[in-house]
C-alpha cells in the first residue's frame, strides 16, 4: 500500500502527551492503575495495556471523554478537556470507533473522509483506493481486509481530521496479523509531526521491543522500557470489567 499522504499542512509547534499516575475507575477496580508516559510528537509510542475494555477506556481518558480518572493528561501543555476532546484523534477504539465489521471498504473509506472533511464522492473514494494499490477490495467486507491495512486506513484518515495533533490507535494486535505492518504506517503519520500512541497488549509491546534491537523498527519508535516512571512508560494495570458497568 502506498504512503502515509497528509491532507494538510504538517502542524508547526509539537503536542507532547505527558501522562501522570493516571487511574481509569471501574465498577470495582480501576480499568488502568497508577500510569505514567511522556509521548512526543513525532514519535509512535507504544503502550502495553490489556485487551479489550481498559484499552478503550485508557483511549477514551487520553482524550478527555472518560468521567473520573484521576492523575493527569496533558496535551501540549494542556489539561483541559475540550483541549484533549479537539486534538486527540481516536483509532480503532472496539465499540466506541472501530468500523462496523459488515461494512464494505468502500463505504468505510466513504465515511472516514466526510468526518475528515473531504469529499467522498465515489469518484473520490475509487481515487484513494486506486492511489494505494486497493481498488480490488473495494467491495470486501471490512472485517476480510489485511489487518495491517485496515489499521494503516483508519490512521491515515484519522490523521486528517481538522485539529488533530495525537492519534491514538486501539489495540491493532486484536485484529492479528504482523504488527510490524501496522506499526510502520504509524512511523509514517508521525514523521508528519503528529503524536502518535499504541495501546496494545503487552506480549505485542515485547514483540516490537525486540524488533527494535533486531533493527526492524525505526530510530523514530519509542518502545516502553517496562521499567518505573523515567520519562518513558509505566506498564498500565488493569481489570477486565464492562464500560457499561462503569457507567452504571
Amino acid at each position: 500500500m502506498s504512503v502515509f499522504r497528509r491532507a494538510s499542512n504538517p502542524p508547526t509547534d509539537p503536542a507532547d502527551v505527558l501522562v501522570h499516575d493516571l487511574t481509569v475507575p471501574g465498577p470495582h477496580e480501576p480499568f488502568i492503575s497508577d500510569l505514567s508516559f511522556l509521548a512526543r510528537a513525532g514519535q509512535v509510542t507504544v503502550v502495553p495495556t490489556d485487551p479489550g475494555h481498559p484499552q478503550a477506556a485508557l483511549a477514551l481518558a487520553l482524550s478527555g471523554r472518560m468521567d473520573g480518572v484521576t492523575g493527569s493528561v496533558k496535551v501540549a501543555g494542556s489539561a483541559e478537556r475540550r483541549d484533549l476532546q479537539s486534538l486527540v484523534r481516536l483509532i480503532d477504539v472496539e465499540d466506541v470507533s472501530a468500523p462496523d465489521d459488515a461494512l464494505p471498504l468502500r463505504t468505510v473509506i466513504r465515511e472516514e473522509l466526510a468526518l475528515a472533511d473531504q469529499r467522498s464522492s465515489r469518484a473520490q473514494v475509487h481515487s484513494f483506493l486506486d492511489q494505494r494499490d486497493l481498488t480490488g477490495l473495494a467491495g470486501e467486507r471490512w472485517d476480510r481486509v489485511p489487518p495491517g491495512t485496515r489499521v494503516a486506513l483508519l490512521t491515515e484518515l484519522g490523521a486528517w481530521r481538522p485539529g488533530t495533533r495525537v492519534v491514538v490507535v486501539a489495540g491493532p494486535d486484536r485484529h492479528g496479523g504482523d504488527p510490524i505492518a501496522w506499526l510502520r504506517p504509524a512511523e509514517e503519520v508521525a514523521e508528519h509531526g503528529l503524536t502518535v500512541i499504541v495501546l496494545c497488549a503487552p506480549a505485542t509491546a515485547t514483540h516490537l521491543l525486540q524488533h527494535r534491537h533486531d533493527s526492524s523498527v525505526t530510530t523514530g519508535t519509542v518502545i516502553p522500557s517496562l521499567a518505573p516512571w523515567a520519562g518513558t512508560v509505566r506498564p498500565a494495570t488493569s481489570h477486565t470489567t464492562s464500560l457499561e458497568e462503569a457507567h452504571a
